[in-house]
């Protein structure tokens, strides 16, 4: 995609947050794959060197009226920024503030992607009141995007949109060397002491039988990693997470911190079950905790860190699906024989007209198309052999088709596209 230019539109970059370091990482690590890689709203972020943005407090994530101060500014760039042909669009945000999606309803390159942290259907969300309404905006605004990137299974399932692929999320690339030797702190909590981020109930169990939790405000990045690296358990309680940067962050600059968060949300992508604990279960996380601090936990060798390879499949998955888009006809139907030689395929359909459309569109034998009627009883088949879902045609609004399909007790194959 050397011949595309790259129209990035990030979050407002805040102070000891992901975001912070967001533009120049993706910059480095995708510049080169692309003929120009340009950030909408640099300029307004030139007028902040040396002045960080800050969050509101220390229980938001960000700063709310500058994230819309500064989304209002990417829009009006944006407006005016002339667009080519080739043009590949990537918002780093797709819900919060919120605001820029709307642009792309009047003015939108061929090919947009964007990357999910978050939406109203997260518990406790920012939208918590609201969410009704925003997330019909939300899922609207969804379909306005080629692919939108999350960073965990757990995120795709609760979205149910049907372009989103896990891809992760990048690492953090500061450089820290843990030059501390004796570990002085016994649990620690990183985290944002909302209803969102922290279990009050489970955290003041927790300090009757262990003492206080440690927490502090921090200024820089390696005074976090510092904290991180004098602690024996980093304890997660958070009642919502779709991805889970702490648990990165302690893996790779915690010095043998050991992680403690909840079996469920999307922990168990990041971690073992020997690091997982059930709420309802507070004496087994005891124990967990027992054992570390009297050192005899048995799986630190479990405890490295692996370098996830996000860049690698944001930019596949971006080629591919203009690959795909430029060439579907002739793509699916190469793609439909290399198992067709192997199995009798019937492609299923919500309906006889969407039938009707196979048949016409891609020139299908109609023996081999059949149909789900809104009673989720499969017509036209007499051998339940086997069953091609073309999912990114077929999109029935009544019903989950794979949730059908698993009902009906057929075998099945999902073509990836």
């Amino acid at each position: 995609m050397k011949n595309r230019r790259l129209i990035f539109i990030p979050q407002l970059p805040t102070k000891l947050r992901y975001t912070e370091w967001w533009i120049e990482d993706f910059k480095k690590n995708l510049k080169d794959q692309f003929s120009d890689f340009i950030v909408i709203g640099e300029k307004y972020l030139n007028s902040y060197i040396n002045k960080q943005i800050q969050v509101d407090n220390q229980e938001s994530f960000n700063n709310l009226n500058k994230s819309i101060e500064f989304e209002l500014f990417q829009i009006q760039e944006f407006m005016n920024f002339e667009l080519q042909s080739t043009d590949i669009l990537l918002l780093a945000d797709i819900s919060f503030p919120g605001l820029f999606c709307n642009i792309l309803y009047h003015k939108r390159p061929q090919y947009c992607f964007a990357i999910c942290h978050g939406t109203s259907k997260n518990a406790f969300d920012i939208f918590e009141k609201d969410k009704d309404s925003k997330w019909k905006i939300e899922s609207g605004h969804a379909e306005l995007f080629n692919r939108i990137f999350v960073g965990s299974a757990y995120h795709k399932t609760k979205l149910k949109w049907q372009n989103v692929k896990v891809i992760g999320m990048p690492d953090p690339p500061m450089q820290y060397t843990s030059n501390i030797k004796n570990k002085t702190i016994d649990i620690i909590s990183v985290a944002r002491k909302t209803e969102q981020k922290v279990n009050l109930k489970i955290e003041k169990q927790v300090e009757e039988k262990f003492g206080k939790i440690y927490r502090k405000e921090y200024n820089t990045w390696n005074e976090y990693f510092d904290a991180l690296s004098k602690s024996k358990i980093l304890l997660i309680t958070a009642n919502e997470e779709t991805y889970g940067y702490q648990i990165i962050d302690c893996l790779k600059y915690g010095n043998g911190c050991v992680p403690l968060a909840p079996q469920r949300l999307s922990y168990p992508e990041l971690l073992s079950e020997d690091y997982l604990y059930r709420n309802f279960d507070i004496q087994g996380l005891f124990n967990k905790i027992e054992l570390i601090l009297n050192n005899q936990f048995n799986s630190y060798d479990n405890l490295q860190f692996k370098p996830s390879n996000f860049y690698h499949l944001l930019y596949s998955h971006m080629e591919r699906a203009i690959l795909y888009n430029e060439t579907k006809p002739k793509y699916i139907i190469n793609e439909i024989k290399k198992i067709a030689e192997k199995e009798k395929i019937y492609f299923l359909a919500s309906s006889m007209h969407q039938v009707n459309s196979l048949i016409k569109i891609y020139n299908l034998n109609k023996s081999n198309c059949v149909y789900v009627n809104d009673d989720c009883k499969i017509h036209g088949v007499k051998n339940k052999t086997m069953v091609l879902l073309n999912n990114y045609y077929i999109n029935p609004k009544n019903f989950d088709i794979l949730d059908v399909s698993k009902s009906l007790n057929f075998s099945y194959i999902t073509l990836q596209i």
